[in-house]
């Protein structure tokens, strides 16, 4: 496999496609040093804050860096780490700490996003093959540790047919998989953004902070072992 993209967000944002929050969408190059008290550098590490309170960016409320889209058929690695404070998380709301975007006028063509709600990982992607409403995703779920920074695992096969598949992977374990099935709905493979953002468009959150940091995109077929770290370790018992 080969790296395309690192960021560890420990200096700047300049290499960043966008910056989306507080009403605004920007070029990471434009406003190199982020968005004040939203997409910001704290610590060497990407600190992303939303307040109910903020006005909305692309319909909702995020404080998300877009990266560059892949193309079709392109299989991918993307690797991160994050972390939550317990008391800078209430339980209130449904919030996204990444996904992946299809550029399409299709609403329900998201094939993957991560939340995080009542201490809980969910992993939201598509209930039927294609999909046919923004509201029908089918959810799986996980304990979530606080206090911690959580390795998230996302490997992909772009397809808009069922020679597609989607995996994901938290601190190691396998979360979601998804074989035989399309992982993209239109001529543009999806394209990568992460950050907090309000999925459920229904306010009442509160204010919400996380962390990212060391993020790495690879391109091509690898074993999990080099890709992830390690082989994938057990599931752990579900909840919700």
């Amino acid at each position: 496999m080969t790296l395309v993209y690192s960021q560890n967000f420990d200096i700047n944002f300049s290499t960043v496609r966008q910056l989306q929050a507080m009403g605004t969408i920007i070029a990471g190059s434009s406003a190199p040093a982020g968005v004040s008290g939203r997409i910001e550098i704290v610590n060497s590490v990407f600190k992303s804050t939303i307040v109910e309170t903020d006005p909305p960016t692309a319909t909702a409320v995020r404080s998300e860096c877009v990266f560059n889209p892949s193309a079709l058929g392109d299989e991918d690695w993307i690797t991160f780490e994050m972390r939550i404070n317990e008391g800078d998380w209430n339980d209130n709301g449904t919030i996204s700490i990444c996904q992946v975007h299809n550029k399409d006028t299709i609403l329900a063509a998201v094939p993957v996003l991560l939340i995080v709600k009542y201490k809980a990982w969910q992993v939201w992607t598509p209930a039927q093959d294609p999909p046919i409403e923004q509201a029908n995703f089918q959810q799986t779920a996980y304990p979530f540790d606080f206090n911690i920074w959580n390795k998230v695992g996302i490997h992909a096969k772009w397809m808009n047919n069922t020679t597609g598949f989607l995996e994901v992977f938290i601190n190691n374990i396998s979360v979601h998989r998804r074989f035989d099935q399309g992982s993209a709905y239109n001529a543009d493979a999806p394209y990568f953004k992460l950050g907090v953002y309000d999925a459920a468009h229904n306010l009442g959150f509160g204010t919400k902070t996380a962390y990212f940091r060391n993020l790495k995109m690879y391109r091509g077929v690898e074993s999990y072992s080099v890709a992830l770290g390690r082989g994938p370790k057990p599931r752990p018992r579900m909840v919700g």
